[in-house]
């Protein structure tokens, strides 16, 4: 926690720059300026994972097509497969678990998760051991006297969770902005982030990592990852003791138990009954330091939950910054999904398209 915490982040700065910058680049070219539909996820799971590299092990790897970060990358994305608590028979039919697990692709794909961090670990190794100051997580961690294991433990973590949580919110962030509901906030947010720096882009883009200082885009990302609960279960717990529910039904001691975070974030008892309503301006006002359980709750929160809001609110800063974002024309690609439950065919994968056309030539992209 402390070396994930917001005194940490000014050192970790620097890291974010060179990604996101390639990410605005990327995006442009691929899509020719709005010339021709764009498919944004892939480069946001790149951007996602390339800046959780950045910030655990201080290492960035090339483009979406570079080797290394295409089979590291390959090997997150069938491991996130099976992180839904939904995703195997065996969660839910306990004598399962006793039958013995063939080398799957799964357990493949985390060898090869493992061989790459090794990998990562041994650069950052040498490169500490030349005199360089590498300001990451894991140098963070290692002050605090954590052992390999946990080290490691931390950075795969947040690894795996990057590209899923981070990447998938801003895409359906992007989703809702492109449709006819959406677009006019488009320009709403663009003149708001420019009031709150006195209308320098520059300053807005160089600032959009270091300060949350546009209430609308705040709201937004909240309100995103509220109405998109891209990880449906949160993480399993089990019960310490037997627990009295609602009064007459006692749970057993040792009981798995997998909270509906869907569920929860739609909760009209809550959230009222515009709770299966997307509105960019729920939060306004609002400061609570847990208006959703997408991230989990207590103390088994994802403990990079502050992070990753910090990433998601300068991403789509900047996107917002950079591009016009509309659904494609005629039947060039498919539409954008905004259901709050059906958005994904699957619980482990979100795929739509977008087209994207750039109204700001200040840096070139």
């Amino acid at each position: 926690m402390k070396a994930l915490g917001k005194p940490m982040w000014p050192k970790y700065y620097h890291l974010v720059e060179p990604s996101s910058v390639g990410f605005i680049r990327s995006m442009y070219r691929n899509g020719q300026n709005g010339k021709l539909p764009l498919d944004a996820y892939y480069f946001l799971r790149h951007i996602s994972f390339d800046l959780a590299l950045s910030l655990t092990y201080g290492a960035r790897f090339g483009e979406v097509n570079d080797a290394f970060m295409t089979k590291f990358l390959a090997s997150i994305n069938a491991i996130s497969a099976v992180r839904s608590s939904t995703k195997s028979f065996k969660h839910f039919v306990p004598l399962l678990r006793v039958l013995p697990e063939r080398t799957s692709a799964t357990i493949q794909a985390e060898q090869v998760r493992a061989k790459h961090v090794d990998i990562l670990y041994t650069s950052y190794q040498r490169r500490v051991a030349a005199g360089e100051t590498v300001d990451c997580i894991v140098s963070s961690l290692g002050e605090d006297k954590l052992s390999e294991d946990e080290i490691h433990g931390t950075c795969i973590s947040l690894l795996q969770a990057a590209p899923d949580t981070v990447a998938s919110g801003v895409y359906q962030g992007l989703a809702w902005l492109s449709t006819p509901q959406g677009r006019p906030l488009q320009k709403e947010a663009y003149e708001a982030i420019l009031a709150a720096y006195d209308g320098d882009r520059d300053v807005a883009w160089r600032m959009a990592f270091r300060e949350e200082k546009v209430p609308l885009m705040v709201s937004f990302y909240k309100e995103t990852l509220r109405f998109f609960t891209v990880t449906p279960y949160a993480t399993p717990r089990r019960t310490a003791k037997e627990v009295k529910y609602n009064g007459s039904t006692m749970i057993p001691k040792g009981v798995t138990m997998i909270l509906n975070a869907q569920e929860v974030n739609h909760d009209t008892a809550h959230f009222g009954p515009d709770a299966w309503e997307f509105n960019p301006y729920r939060y306004l006002g609002n400061d609570t330091p847990l208006p959703h359980v997408t991230f989990g709750v207590g103390s088994r929160i994802c403990p990079a939950v502050g992070i990753s809001n910090r990433l998601m609110y300068a991403l789509l800063v900047r996107l917002v910054l950079a591009f016009e974002v509309r659904e494609p024309e005629g039947r060039e690609g498919r539409k954008p999904n905004v259901d709050p439950v059906g958005f994904s065919d699957v619980y482990d994968q979100v795929c739509c398209y977008l087209s994207f056309s750039s109204h700001w030539k200040g840096y070139g992209y």
